[in-house]
């Protein structure tokens, strides 16, 4: 027969095994549920706070470690000035376009001849073709293009011109056009006939449409 001693010292390794059991299970079922505690330190059966507990838990909240403040440091969002020499440089105190985190900014664009700096010929017609030619320059050196534009803005001179600047409009946007609105203003830089201005997405970009079911 085994003697007392041996059946407690058998007794208390049975126990200290399910307790371990217990306490492994226990550990990663509250990590699941808690991102900020690093891990249980200890699950007990004795002294449990709750009457009726199975067990009670003593946990260790995650340190703010160099490691851990890293990671949770968030990167500064950036703000980048794009210039190219294959559109006109600007005729006043502003940049071609602004990057800001994702977005581009493009300032407003005239129809000028980036080499001569003068507004080309051809009237409206030929001002938004130029203008538009000139704003695909500035939209690849920002790494993106018309089809990541999201919204356009065009001054005129003179609203009668709408569309005879929608018919060369429509030849640079060629699917799922941007948003847009068109204002007729009381004069433009240089005496120009069109402006167009316009906010664009970088990055990757995924292209959907959505006709919401409604039948046009």
């Amino acid at each position: 027969m085994l003697n007392r001693q041996l059946l407690s010292g058998i007794y208390r390794r049975g126990d200290d095994l399910i307790q371990r059991f217990v306490f492994d299970k226990r550990n990663l079922q509250f990590r699941k549920h808690y991102s900020n505690v690093t891990s249980v330190t200890s699950i007990s059966r004795e002294n449990c706070v709750n009457r009726g507990a199975n067990f009670d838990i003593t946990c260790r909240p995650l340190m703010a470690s160099p490691q851990n403040k890293a990671k949770n440091k968030q990167e500064p969002t950036v703000r980048k000035v794009i210039l190219t020499q294959c559109a006109p440089k600007p005729v006043g105190p502003y940049s071609q376009a602004v990057q800001f985190g994702n977005t581009l900014y493009v300032s407003g664009v005239l129809g000028l001849d980036k080499n001569k700096m003068e507004l080309v010929e051809g009237g409206v017609a030929g001002q938004a073709k130029q203008a538009l030619t000139n704003l695909g320059h500035i939209l690849k050196a920002a790494g993106t293009t018309y089809e990541n534009v999201i919204k356009t803005s065009i001054f005129l001179a003179n609203i009668g011109d709408f569309k005879e600047v929608n018919d060369i409009y429509k030849d640079f946007f060629l699917s799922n056009p941007p948003a847009r609105s068109t204002y007729q203003v009381a004069a433009l830089p240089l005496g120009a006939l069109v402006e167009i201005e316009v906010i664009a997405g970088t990055g990757e970009i995924e292209q959907a449409s959505c006709n919401c079911g409604s039948k046009i």
